[in-house]
């Protein structure tokens, strides 16, 4: 007697990258079924007009448009080729960064606040605000 086991979608390596072959996508529309019924159950719950519903709504439309994409891709028998993983991380390809690195020192960040720095910054604004005020009222602004 022979065990059926269930078939995954194993990503096979390739010089190219990575290809996934969709003729053994039966767990992903499984899955994809399942999120669908959770999905529909929580939309007939919402009151039509709420935010609730029209998010509902919209997820639900969402995942039917997913789960019929990957119906037809399984039907069609679809080997897709995704870019190798390193690549995906970098963006060297794009522009090179040229950053400023910066050191912290431990204590540093406090030290203005603690010598009064940012207290004296306001007074300071406040003034220059009293006296942009009074040469409006003056007419010399």
């Amino acid at each position: 007697m022979q065990m059926f086991r269930s078939k995954k979608i194993k990503p096979i390596s390739d010089d190219i990258g990575r290809v996934k072959d969709w003729r053994d996508a039966g767990h992903d529309l499984e899955v994809l079924g399942i999120r669908l019924d959770k999905a529909r159950a929580a939309l007939n719950e919402c009151k039509k007009g709420t935010w609730a519903h029209d998010f509902w709504a919209t997820t639900v439309a969402r995942l039917f448009t997913k789960w019929s994409l990957t119906l037809q891709l399984k039907d069609t028998g679809m080997r897709q080729i995704i870019e190798k993983h390193a690549e995906l991380e970098s963006y060297d390809w794009w522009e090179k960064s040229d950053e400023i690195r910066m050191v912290t020192i431990p204590g540093l960040e406090n030290m203005f606040h603690n010598a009064g720095l940012s207290q004296r910054l306001d007074e300071s604004w406040a003034k220059s605000k009293e006296l942009k005020l009074e040469k409006a009222r003056i007419g010399l602004a």
